[in-house]
């Protein structure tokens, strides 16, 4: 693992220096690098969702699995999230997350342009996003907006179920709606200018994991807690908001769910979404909860996703190459 930051001033206002924090698993020396993985965390999560030490129990880390299987993987804190820099002034909204993450991708395109990513990785290798609830609609965004990825890989995160409140009401009404609703699961309120909220994760218990998940497990877990950016909790779940990022994206895309329990109690629903997507695969995790890095089986869907990414290389070389 090896500490980065990434220059993402351009994402603002020009006011004021933003950078974002973080860690580059690479494949280790007797493995064939084969392209790179940008991963972009959920609400209340920093980049130790994608690479979690417990004591005591092993094989938590998704960058570990995926870089052993000859991926680099990037994981990346969002703007004013964990150690990236929180800008002083100004809305922490959905759009400069997804810029800062535009930047951060752009700047990895370069590395592995230039060689200086990681060993052996060729001039030409793909960059997929990847992202785990809010996450993963940032990244679906990110893409729409700047084409930064050869593919998406999004876990966790539907419109077809949460957001049916949400349906039909202006931004400016779903945002009061989606207010209301973070209110009742934060730790302590929030007022009406708060740009942060402390998730409680004790009241999301039964979404993020299933039983069998080891107390020690949710206690680290818990204990990972980060703030999160108001404006963007409201804004990943209005349909009227983010469909229509959804609709403009045109790469390959893998859904996740966990079978037990997740935000999309509906996951078949969710590709019809993706219109412009040319190949969508959807994958229920057995026995999971939103937390799929945390779940006993949690390799049964690493693999699939390592083996997703490959033929998704493997395709895009061939269409370069005809």
């Amino acid at each position: 693992m090896r500490p980065m930051t990434f220059d993402v001033s351009n994402a603002g206002d020009g006011a004021s220096q933003l950078q974002q924090s973080g860690w580059l698993f690479s494949p280790p020396a007797d493995v064939k690098a084969k392209g790179v993985l940008i991963c972009l965390s959920g609400g209340s999560y920093d980049k130790r969702y994608w690479h979690m030490e417990i004591p005591g129990h092993s094989n938590y880390s998704f960058a570990e699995y995926m870089a052993e299987r000859g991926y680099c993987v990037v994981v990346v804190d969002h703007i004013a999230v964990g150690d990236s820099t929180v800008p002083p002034t100004g809305e922490l909204d959905l759009m400069l997350l997804a810029k800062g993450n535009s930047e951060v991708a752009r700047h990895v395109r370069e590395r592995v342009r230039n060689g200086t990513l990681s060993p052996g990785l060729r001039a030409d290798a793909p960059v997929f996003g990847v992202g785990h609830s809010m996450g993963g609609c940032i990244a679906a965004v990110v893409q729409a907006e700047a084409k930064s990825y050869s593919g998406l890989v999004v876990l966790g995160f539907g419109l077809k179920t949460i957001a049916q409140e949400l349906v039909g009401l202006t931004l400016e009404a779903s945002r009061a709606v989606r207010r209301e609703s973070l209110r009742r699961i934060t730790s302590h309120g929030f007022d009406d200018d708060a740009r942060f909220a402390d998730i409680a994760r004790d009241q999301r218990r039964q979404l993020f994991y299933n039983d069998d998940v080891p107390e020690a497990v949710v206690a680290a877990d818990t204990a990972t807690n980060v703030p999160l950016p108001l404006p963007v909790g409201y804004e990943v779940s209005i349909p009227a908001l983010i469909e229509p990022f959804i609709a403009r994206v045109d790469v390959p895309v893998f859904l996740g769910y966990g079978e037990y329990r997740d935000i999309s109690s509906h996951p078949r629903a969710e590709p019809v979404l993706y219109s412009n997507s040319p190949d969508i695969t959807v994958m229920m995790l057995p026995g999971s909860g939103h937390c799929h890095n945390f779940a006993a089986n949690r390799d049964v869907l690493w693999e699939r996703i390592s083996l997703w990414l490959d033929a998704s290389r493997l395709q895009s070389r061939a269409m370069a190459e005809a």
